[in-house]
């Protein structure tokens, strides 16, 4: 009953504090938008993908099927180069996407393991042009992953999607300060000190003051989302269920270690300060600024794999292009387990308060 309690007293103030409220609203709302002018004639796509060929092999009259012509056109327009290759022309060291004929009304498309996004920018352009298509394979690194449909239209650039979801999973991120101010709020202001001698305990305190401030994280998604999709056309795929489950588990994340940063600093600034410097940190990593993963570095692959950024942006990328929601749900379970490890970390770190506490009485 307490934690209920606690949960919608934190519902409640963070309802009344409209600017923060807001601002975890606004912030990606006004970063798409501007993304959005900025990247609306392609432009970006077109810098990300230069150099990048699409070599059609055995020649153009094999794909005679298709409507060889536009879907060549189109390629071009989005930055590609396009060749038709024989078969023994082929450099398999190449970092390039090959398409080829196989039986029937059927083609296969090969691709590099770095470039599994642009493969499906090819993708969506063949079966767009190419209604008498039955299917395509993509494969890589010896495995065929078989596309009988895709949820996954261009209503907006491939970038301006891309970048837009790395926004909003970059300023999901920012939970982590209310974690940790609603926490240096309560104890500077002797809060925690008089429920803590009400005989409630730093368990029921804690789990309320997240579950407060979860729930208000996600109603600040959701809303999100919403906008997003209906003023800016980003998609979300055909699962938008999973994507506010991975975003969730994500803003559960960012509390409970905004919770520990807060349980032992008592200083608003020095915390802001500590936090935005892990948020930037993550967010360069994670790609959310400069894609470190399609720099073909080891290093700079390596250092793109230690941020939770990655996996995240990586995970939504999958079920909305692919709809493959494996990464995902993997991410969901390994997210929420941290953050039962960070809030039981909290309780720790606070128990000793409540102890001093309870030896005065």
């Amino acid at each position: 009953m307490n934690i209920i309690t606690i949960a919608v007293k934190e519902f409640i103030q963070s309802i009344r504090d409209k600017k923060n409220f807001l601002l975890m609203i606004f912030m990606p709302t006004i970063l798409i938008l501007i993304l959005s002018s900025v990247l609306d004639n392609d432009t970006r796509v077109k810098k990300e993908i230069t150099n990048i060929s699409i070599n059609f092999i055995n020649g153009k009259d094999e794909f005679a099927f298709l409507d060889i012509d536009m879907i060549e056109d189109e390629l071009r327009s989005q930055g590609f180069i396009v060749n038709y290759k024989l078969e023994e022309e082929i450099n398999e060291k190449d970092k390039n996407i090959f398409i080829e004929k196989d039986k029937g009304s059927e083609i296969n498309i090969y691709y590099d393991s770095s470039m599994r996004l642009e493969s499906l920018i090819v993708e969506n352009i063949i079966m767009s042009f190419s209604n008498n298509l039955n299917h395509i394979e993509i494969e890589k690194s010896n495995s065929v992953y078989t596309k009988f449909n895709n949820n996954y239209s261009f209503k907006r650039s491939f970038a301006i999607n891309t970048y837009a979801i790395s926004m909003i999973t970059l300023t999901i991120l920012f939970a982590s300060v209310t974690g940790a101010y609603s926490l240096i709020k309560e104890r500077n202001n002797g809060t925690l000190k008089k429920l803590l001698t009400l005989s409630i305990s730093t368990k029921d305190i804690i789990i309320g003051k997240f579950l407060g401030a979860l729930i208000i994280s996600i109603i600040q998604i959701f809303i999100v989302i919403i906008i997003s999709n209906s003023l800016f056309e980003i998609s979300f795929g055909g699962n938008k269920l999973i994507i506010v489950l991975v975003l969730a588990a994500e803003s559960s994340l960012a509390i409970s270690f905004g919770a520990i940063v807060g349980s032992f600093i008592n200083d608003n600034k020095s915390c802001w300060i500590i936090l935005l410097t892990i948020i930037m940190t993550l967010g360069l990593l994670g790609g959310s600024f400069i894609p470190l993963n399609k720099m073909n570095s080891n290093i700079l692959i390596y250092l793109s794999s230690l941020s939770p950024i990655t996996y995240i942006n990586n995970s939504i990328f999958n079920s909305i292009f692919l709809n493959d929601n494996l990464l995902a749900q993997k991410v969901i379970v390994i997210f929420l387990s941290l953050t039962i490890i960070f809030l039981m970390v909290t309780i720790a770190l606070l128990g000793g308060e409540n102890e001093n506490i309870n030896s005065c009485i």
